[in-house]
């Protein structure tokens, strides 16, 4: 089995990294200029006041009206703040796909390259064409291996019950 991954170019990273966080899943919500959480927020905070306001003064339709306009903020204030994080954690889960690989990883490259030839030779070539090893690279890495070691391992198994 062959080892066909092949890593980006810090050019290409930078631009599909960018690209995928400006993806709607990325976004934080806005309305005009404003993020969408500001406003349920004032809209919250308004009509709960406005509610305040006239139900002391015994205009209880008035009341009725910016309480249920109180309601609406919180339940949009909710939703946004649901997405928001969603939102965040997406971006934090983009970001560090694309972030060059940690020490640890690196050692299980090496490990990796000494077990496997593929591996060995595809390292190599990316070191010679200069490419920057990312955690995408190195989950490439174990996923091919995790693919390709039960295999090798049922070959073995069948090689020790011939001889």
């Amino acid at each position: 089995m062959n080892f066909a991954h092949e890593p980006l170019t810090d050019a290409a990273a930078d631009t599909e990294l960018r690209a995928l966080l400006r993806s709607p899943d990325c976004r934080i919500l806005r309305v005009g200029g404003f993020r969408q959480k500001v406003i349920a927020q004032s809209m919250m905070f308004i009509g709960a006041v406005v509610a305040l306001a006239a139900w002391f003064n015994n205009a209880t339709h008035l009341a009725a009206v910016a309480g249920l306009l109180a309601v609406a903020g919180v339940t949009w204030t909710a939703i946004v703040a649901v997405h928001e994080e969603y939102a965040e954690r997406w971006r934090a889960k983009i970001t560090s796909e694309f972030a060059e690989a940690h020490d640890c990883d690196l050692k299980y490259l090496l490990e990796m390259k000494e077990k496997y030839h593929e591996i060995d030779a595809a390292i190599r070539d990316w070191t010679v064409k200069g490419l920057t090893i990312r955690e995408r690279d190195v989950r490439a890495v174990r996923a091919w291996v995790f693919k390709v070691e039960p295999v090798r391992e049922r070959d073995r198994l069948l090689r020790q019950l011939q001889s």
